[in-house]
């Protein structure tokens, strides 16, 4: 999963993921959870050791993209529960509000927040196919506009810095005003980024 998901899923993507289903109880979003945070921890690695782009290319040469062909650790079962609980997600957000209403009592009525993984697929695989948005939904991140400084504060924090040294860094190299604003919002939603990291 991780390796597939490092080939063919840049970090924001993989951030945007963690970052939707973090006020999540259930199993199954723990779950991804936790395989998000351990991705984004190598990539962390990855970037700062200057060997990301390799990698990515490495995996991708190795591992198809496509819902026809998902990664070789990824058995039949285990990706019909994934699109279950994809539909399950996307029916909770559907744009129809009957529809969302419907799969928010139908979660609420059987306890799924609860429930572990193996209890959960047979109950959402039998729910209608969700109505969903155009497009991929996809959570904007805190810190998007601030990409780069992200980026350097990383590199900071991988050098030895500490955070807060690394974002008064990373604030003085922008050569914008409110230096030590920028420097605390900047740690602010550098932490934040942290917590997608965090395993727990």
């Amino acid at each position: 999963m991780r390796d597939y998901w490092i080939a063919h899923r840049d970090e924001q993507q993989i951030e945007a993921e963690a970052y939707g289903l973090q006020d999540s109880a259930e199993s199954f979003a723990r779950k991804v959870r936790a395989e998000c945070a351990e991705t984004l921890q190598r990539i962390d690695r990855l970037i700062v050791s200057g060997s990301y782009e390799q990698e990515r290319a490495r995996l991708a040469a190795q591992i198809p993209s496509g819902a026809m062909s998902a990664p070789p650790e990824i058995t039949p079962r285990i990706q019909a529960a994934f699109d279950a609980f994809d539909n399950y997600t996307a029916g909770k957000n559907s744009p129809d509000p009957d529809q969302r209403a419907r799969f928010e009592r139908f979660g609420l009525a059987a306890g799924l927040a609860t429930m572990e993984l193996h209890e959960i697929v047979p109950f959402i695989a039998a729910l209608e196919p969700a109505k969903r948005k155009q497009g991929r939904r996809r959570h904007l991140l805190p810190w998007e506009s601030c990409r780069t400084e992200m980026g350097w504060i990383r590199q900071s924090v991988y050098s030895g810095h500490s955070i807060p040294k690394a974002a008064r860094l990373a604030a003085e190299k922008t050569r914008r005003a409110g230096i030590e604003n920028r420097a605390k919002t900047l740690e602010r939603l550098y932490r934040q980024k942290l917590k997608l990291r965090d395993i727990n």
